[in-house]
């Protein structure tokens, strides 16, 4: 059997890289970027106590769309935008694109809790990361059937 030619292991070495970098860029797009919340990252965590006078706030303005879920250890008043919303110790709402939301925090004892936020990736990440994937993918299998055959030709001859 015949070792690869230079061209060959060229085109095997950068459509791996192709096929590295997609799936990079997926885990990316589909692991990490969800977490990257502006301001805070994926978990903040609040006191409500007798030196905050039982009350926080937090702003919170979505890139894209933004996943919030409120969790705390005793029931509190949540607030949106100044509007009263819920009374309890869980919470989930969604804020849309580009807009921008302020959550307060109100209660009458002792509370702590966290928010968990989480943005969904835009559609140009999403299919950017895939179509790099399946670039990689292709171009891989090229590689490797061009590989063989000239494999199969270096035989018979």
């Amino acid at each position: 059997m015949q070792q690869p030619n230079r061209i060959t292991l060229i085109a095997l070495g950068f459509s791996s890289l192709l096929l590295f970098s997609g799936l990079a860029s997926l885990g990316f797009t589909y692991m990490f970027y969800p977490t990257l919340v502006p301001s805070y990252g994926r978990t903040e965590r609040f006191n409500l106590a007798e030196y905050n006078n039982y009350h926080t706030e937090f702003s919170y303005y979505a890139n894209s769309q933004l996943h919030i879920t409120i969790e705390a250890n005793s029931t509190m008043s949540i607030f949106i935008d100044e509007n009263y919303v819920h009374n309890g110790s869980f919470y989930e709402l969604t804020v849309e694109p580009k807009e921008y939301i302020l959550i307060t925090l109100n209660s009458t004892s002792a509370v702590s809790g966290r928010f968990l936020a989480w943005q969904e990736p835009p559609w140009s990440m999403q299919v950017g990361s895939l179509l790099l994937l399946f670039t990689g993918f292709i171009t891989t299998v090229l590689s490797l059937v061009f590989w063989y055959r000239l494999q199969k030709k270096y035989l018979v001859s």
